[in-house]
């Protein structure tokens, strides 16, 4: 019997709403879904984790092809996003090692303010409703609505959308 992922993903709305140049592939936004979702509400830092590639959830015909995996997991390295209210740039960890089917992975310390004890300013969301979810923009399309799911609507101009 598969075990049911009933993880919460909490993110600052600057994260939610930040542009990159790069485009991230459905199962990028998933694994960095998944890993801000194992952040514990106590945690105070952004340690050093791990996890195996079978306990993401992932439903995807190269679920079981490590080097797919690896290959999709290292190019996030790549691809570096701006800070939110600054001109800097960074990407989502600081650290990523894929070994053996897990990945022992650290989020930049510049995130800390973004993912860790949130009072206001944020979206949260079940894991579990992007982890089916087949394309990137369906899953940057889901987090914009969860955003503004108590307000009951949201106005995006098409501009933005794309």
């Amino acid at each position: 019997m598969k075990k049911e992922v009933d993880y919460k993903v909490s993110k600052h709305n600057s994260l939610v709403n930040a542009k990159s140049k790069y485009q991230y592939s459905v199962n990028q936004l998933k694994l960095i879904c998944h890993l801000i979702a194992n952040i514990k509400p106590t945690d105070t830092n952004l340690e050093m984790k791990q996890i195996a590639i079978k306990d993401l959830g992932f439903v995807e015909e190269n679920t079981y092809n490590h080097y797919y995996f690896k290959e999709e997991f290292v190019r996030l390295l790549e691809m570096p996003f701006q800070i939110p209210g600054t001109k800097g740039w960074t990407n989502w960890f600081s650290y990523l090692e894929y070994t053996d089917g897990s990945i022992k992975y650290a989020f930049d310390e510049r995130l800390k303010s973004f993912l860790l004890n949130l009072k206001d300013n944020f979206t949260s969301y079940q894991l579990k409703n992007v982890l089916l979810l087949q394309s990137a923009y369906n899953i940057k399309l889901y987090e914009l609505l969860a955003q503004y799911k108590i307000i009951g609507h949201r106005k995006i101009s098409l501009e933005n959308l794309r």
